[in-house]
């Protein structure tokens, strides 16, 4: 007996069900109308790892005899290097409709703290005029020109990930006339481990002059400071295997008229006085309004340090006592009784204010962190 639902009755069943594969797999199997939702979802994200099931080669050959598959791939995570290459390619080509990519040029190297980045083997820009988010870890790219190239074409770009990226010739100006900057307007950017030579280079090959969002972990940031100067709301820093000196230039600190929100990830609280003032005190963020302090290290050694947070509450008097300050949280990572006191007596003026939260684990907004 065929089943008779209404189709927009149908889809909103299958909608229902979208995080459960195993259900919509069954679906697809219900009738020919639950099929092509089924897909949909089956296909909208997608992580393919090589050495398993759901390898980019496998998909490569589903896709080459099913091609409406491609079209619903909106995220798309894979290893993509040059042994892999023959495998990519074709996928990258058929996923018309991606929103979000991520590449990786071997998913082992998580495990490994200083990751020798892969040769990148993109020779052609991406070409997905739907691309908002990219996510690209551990490659290798010729120079400047290379990575420009490469996302010529993303015109809806609004974020960017990079993590461990370097250029063989950072400073290599082209003989041909440069490659135009891409179109996008980018407006988060997120840098883990990478060196002084590489940041200069994304500057010169891209036009990233209005983030607002900005999140680096053990990767200098002055030159992105400077010129997001005027446009930066949000920035989270985590200074873990880097020293702070090496985090800032020499130039001074510079005045982030427009910034909202600064999150600190730390492993003590010693260095956080110093981090802090490479913003001038905090006298260089006049619209600060919160103050998140993350610390990555669940030992009590890692609070003991009075002075810091003495320090720290002086640095932070001033916007409270402007009124622009609204929060300061402290998220410990480590559960003590006496703690919160204690640091609560360390900070006065941010305690008195009323602004000041302090989250242990055991705390039930600590997951936000």
């Amino acid at each position: 007996m065929e089943l008779q639902l209404p189709q927009e009755l149908v889809h909103k069943i299958i909608d229902e069900l979208h995080e459960s594969p195993s259900s919509l797999q069954s679906c697809a199997l219900v009738a020919h109308a639950f099929v092509s939702q089924s897909q949909m979802h089956l296909f909208a994200r997608m992580e393919l790892k090589e050495d398993s099931p759901s390898s980019p080669r496998r998909f490569r050959d589903l896709i080459s005899t099913s091609p409406h598959l491609a079209l619903h791939v909106r995220s798309l995570a894979l290893e993509c290097d040059a042994e892999n290459w023959e495998s990519v390619s074709p996928i990258l080509s058929a996923v018309a409709r991606l929103t979000h990519l991520e590449l990786v040029a071997n998913k082992r190297l998580y495990f490994q703290l200083q990751p020798r980045p892969a040769r990148a083997p993109f020779h052609a820009p991406f070409c997905f005029s739907a691309l908002t988010s990219i996510e690209l870890r551990h490659y290798e790219f010729h120079d400047a020109d290379q990575f420009r190239a490469l996302l010529i074409n993303a015109v809806r770009l609004e974020s960017l990930e990079l993590a461990n990226i370097v250029f063989a010739h950072p400073s290599l100006r082209p003989a041909a006339p440069r490659i135009a900057a891409p179109r996008a307007v980018l407006s988060t950017l997120n840098l883990w481990n990478m060196g002084g030579a590489a940041v200069t280079a994304i500057l010169d090959a891209l036009d990233i002059t209005h983030i607002t969002t900005l999140l680096v972990y053990n990767t200098p940031i002055s030159p992105v400071l400077r010129a997001n100067a005027s446009a930066l709301t949000k920035i989270q820093i985590s200074a873990i295997r880097i020293a702070t000196a090496d985090a800032f230039d020499a130039a001074g600190p510079v005045v982030l008229a427009a910034l909202k929100s600064l999150s600190l990830h730390s492993y003590v609280a010693s260095g956080l006085p110093e981090l802090l003032s490479h913003f001038g005190g905090l006298q260089c963020l006049p619209s600060l309004e919160n103050v998140t302090v993350i610390f990555t290290h669940s030992s009590g050694h890692t609070y003991a340090y009075p002075d810091a947070w003495r320090n720290l509450d002086t640095m932070l008097r001033v916007l409270v006592e402007e009124g622009t300050l609204k929060t300061v949280k402290v998220y410990t990572g480590y559960t003590h009784a006496e703690l919160p006191t204690q640091l609560r007596s360390w900070m006065p003026a941010s305690d008195a204010a009323g602004v000041l939260s302090i989250l242990t684990p055991d705390s039930p907004d600590f997951a936000a962190a």
